[in-house]
């Protein structure tokens, strides 16, 4: 079996109301995750690192169920990560 995903929740305003999710893609794990979400929530937007094909499932499954789906470039996420890795280098970056 493959390693689970990690995932991290933010307000619109960038504001990260949960860090290190782990999750497989499994109707029960994405179900929970989504679960997670508020109530109040109006729009949901899910933002996938291009790793291997392994996004694809998920991306379909959160598109089925109403999420906006984006995946960032190859070249902008690799940048990204390294940036933080030399400033920080925790979960909540991770994910």
């Amino acid at each position: 079996m493959s390693s689970p995903h990690v995932a991290a929740g933010a307000t619109g305003s960038g504001e990260v109301k949960r860090s290190g999710v782990r999750f497989r893609t499994v109707v029960e794990d994405l179900m929970s995750l989504m679960a997670r979400v508020p109530n109040d929530a109006t729009e949901i937007v899910v933002v996938l690192e291009p790793t291997r094909n392994a996004r694809v499932p998920g991306a379909s499954w959160f598109r089925r169920h109403g999420a906006t789906v984006l995946v960032l470039p190859p070249e902008q996420s690799s940048d990204l990560r390294a940036y933080f890795h030399k400033h920080a280098k925790n979960d909540r970056l991770d994910a």
